[in-house]
């Protein structure tokens, strides 16, 4: 037998091993303890989080290491309308595409300990909603080239100081222009 045919045999046992298992116990940084006693680690590939209870499709490598590699089902009576989606062992995910959509029929929720940013460089960015709340503990600094606004009716109230200057400021109404003070300065 030649060298050749002896490293393709080699290859062919070295293939990974396949059987299916259920999780029994988490032991934490994406490890599980298997129903048949084995130790399994998340793969790379897997990105929804398993849970215990969850039938999955376990790679045994030429390692010896058990890798949790998909998730088969959830068991019946507990609640599928859950997934986390995570890369184990990855500190940082980015998603690249040409087009890139995410459609909720409830909710959708950016939460950020620190920063959140969106950006269309060289683009529109829209936002439509019924209703829009901000809320901000600091500061909100909006630096535009035009501004164009238009409500029915629009209230502004500021507990110390609104201060407004322009090259020309007009102010137009159809009716009445009220100014209510305890004093007022023009000029």
């Amino acid at each position: 037998m030649t060298r050749q045919g002896v490293t393709q045999r080699e290859v062919c046992t070295t293939s990974p091993l396949w059987h299916e298992s259920k999780l029994a116990v988490e032991l934490g940084e994406h490890r599980f303890l298997l129903d048949d006693g084995r130790l399994a680690q998340t793969a790379l590939s897997c990105l929804i989080e398993p849970r215990v209870g969850d039938r999955v499709l376990v790679a045994t490598c030429a390692d010896a290491l058990n890798y949790i590699v998909h998730i088969v089902a959830r068991p019946a009576g507990t609640s599928v309308a859950d997934a986390t989606l995570s890369a184990p062992g990855v500190a940082h995910l980015s998603v690249r595409q040409a087009s890139l959509e995410l459609v909720a029929t409830e909710r959708v929720a950016l939460r950020s300990l620190k920063d959140i940013d969106i950006v269309a460089a060289a683009g529109t960015l829209s936002v439509s909603a019924h209703d829009l709340f901000r809320t901000v503990l600091q500061t909100v600094v909006d630096t535009m080239r035009h501004y164009v606004g238009n409500a029915e009716h629009y209230l502004l109230d500021v507990e110390q100081l609104l201060r407004q200057h322009g090259a020309q400021v007009m102010v137009t109404a159809e009716k009445d222009v009220k100014v209510d003070a305890d004093r007022i300065s023009m000029g």
